[in-house]
């Protein structure tokens, strides 16, 4: 009996071992950017609609942008809206937001990340700041390419500062037009790289590389919230207001992070090319770098197939693939978290700055954190763009393949000791 149950024991260690080491995770072919657009849902955004009187049909008539049934002409935005009585003790809280907002009149929409909870944008409730909450021409603009198939919308917010945004534009023209010429696309192991040319891929819109740059003016009227979503994407932003920005945004109008000032460099703009079109580690969307922009588009009605069925069976992933994408990894880190540094450290940006002073535009109150844009607007810079071109080269796959593999083994070790266990436990029974 001790015999015939080691020998099961040992069976199993051995089957389980060579599990682990073949076949713990598929390797995945699919870019990032592709794997996010069909993958991962926008993160929702709330609007509170501060009030004391009851709303008059017409007030509520503002919030048809932000319920789940818009105006004809506006697709439906990753947005939820709620009516909050001042008058109502239980509302603490808000009222402390209404007055550190100076107590500006009353009805007052503020809108919320739903994951840091921080206040993005502040105004009045008008038909016209509900539609500008969920759309502008810049986000309509990045919706429009990335359902085009872009694969990532690279957004210069100028400075104001003629020269420093003329260099920010020429050099990001440069360098995304020679990783379009260096990088490649991934492709699985023995098929042929997908090409936008074959006329027999029927996914829309089709898996290619294709950057392209989207110019905005940090002074136009028309894109303030979609400027405030923007520097909401990480904490220190608002003390960069003298200078140029940029925003890689991919998926369904998700940012990856910002590149500021100084930190617009050809090094950093490659790192993130590198990620954008790089292997999808297939991880949680949390897990991932980036930050969810409030957009009014209809992601899945623009879907047709998914390049994750096109691309075909994964090959299996083996111990000495693990290794060289490991040492790999080394030489060619991978910015994995969004958490900024204490700035003058992170290389994206440049030395802290006192923050810029000027008079909030007309009409509109914003939330404490906001920075302040002059009164007087002037005309939205060109949009400018970057043709298609061919297929762009990635990083090896991430370190999710090695974690995996490492929890199966941990589990094979815990199984392995409690049939030792019992195995011990039998060995008094079967003694003659």
């Amino acid at each position: 009996m001790t015999v015939r149950f080691a020998g099961q024991l040992a069976g199993i260690l051995a089957v389980g071992v060579v599990i682990a080491c073949t076949s713990c995770l598929w390797a995945c072919d699919v870019p990032v950017f592709r794997y996010a657009l069909e993958c991962w849902p926008a993160a929702p955004y709330e609007v509170t609609v501060l009030h004391r009187a009851p709303l008059s049909a017409a007030e509520r008539e503002c919030l048809k942008p932000l319920s789940s049934a818009p105006p004809q002409g506006i697709p439906r935005a990753n947005v939820t809206a709620r009516l909050a009585d001042l008058s109502d003790p239980s509302g603490g809280s808000l009222q402390r937001l209404w007055r550190e907002l100076d107590s500006p009149a009353l009805p007052l929409m503020i809108l919320h990340d739903l994951h840091t909870r921080r206040p993005v944008w502040s105004g009045p409730l008008t038909a016209d700041n509900a539609k500008f909450l969920v759309d502008s021409p810049a986000r309509r603009e990045i919706a429009r390419r990335i359902l085009e198939g872009h694969s990532a919308v690279w957004v210069l917010v100028q400075s104001g500062d003629r020269a420093k945004d003329t260099a920010a534009g020429i050099l990001l023209q440069k360098t995304l037009r020679d990783l379009q010429q260096t990088l490649k696309l991934p492709v699985a192991q023995g098929s042929a790289p997908l090409s936008r040319d074959d006329p027999a891929r029927s996914i829309q819109p089709p898996l290619q590389l294709r950057f392209s740059l989207l110019t905005v003016s940090r002074r136009d009227p028309a894109e303030s919230v979609f400027i405030r979503l923007l520097l909401h994407s990480e904490q220190d932003l608002d003390r960069y207001a003298s200078e140029p920005m940029v925003f890689p945004i991919y998926g369904r109008g998700r940012i990856l992070y910002a590149l500021v000032g100084k930190g617009i460099t050809r090094e950093n703009l490659q790192e993130a090319g590198k990620f954008l079109v790089g292997f999808c580690s297939c991880e949680a969307k949390e897990q991932n770098p980036g930050t969810d922009l409030l957009m009014a588009a209809d992601w899945e009605a623009h879907l047709v197939g998914s390049a994750q069925q096109t691309t075909g069976p994964q090959p299996l992933v083996g111990l000495a693939a693990l290794s060289t994408a490991a040492r790999n990894a080394k030489s060619a880190p991978v910015r994995k978290a969004m958490a900024p540094k204490t700035p003058g450290t992170d290389n994206r940006k440049p030395p802290a700055s006192a923050p810029a002073t000027s008079s909030p535009p007309p009409g509109t109150a914003l939330a404490p954190d906001a920075a302040r844009a002059p009164a007087k607007a002037p005309a939205a810079a060109p949009h400018a763009s970057i043709p298609a071109c061919a297929n762009v080269s990635s990083p090896e796959p991430s370190g999710g393949p090695l974690r995996n593999m490492l929890l199966a083994l941990g589990a094979i070790v815990v199984v392995a000791v409690l049939l030792g266990v019992l195995a011990a436990m039998r060995r008094p029974e079967e003694r003659p």
